[in-house]
């Protein structure tokens, strides 16, 4: 959806609707506990929020909210470690 909504210009929900009227099924990607471990570590370690979800194929703020949910501190973007 978010490579669609890219290519077309539109945010990734206008995808999602789309697909919903036309009955297509969307998979739903979550984060699994390891990955949020993983995810807390590299960015403990330094990495930002964005080069975090790269590596682990999910967007900065689902980073963001699962590391605020382990109680991980989020710094903010012009913060360096």
């Amino acid at each position: 959806m978010k490579e669609l909504a890219r290519v077309f210009g539109v945010h990734r929900t206008t995808i999602r609707a789309a697909l919903d009227r036309h009955g297509e099924p969307v998979r739903v990607r979550t984060i699994s506990s390891v990955q949020v471990a993983t995810a807390s570590r590299l960015y403990l370690s330094g990495l930002s929020l964005t080069a975090v979800g790269e590596k682990l194929g999910f967007d900065a703020q689902t980073i963001a909210n699962h590391l605020h949910r382990i109680g991980v501190p989020v710094r903010e973007p012009h913060e360096r470690v």
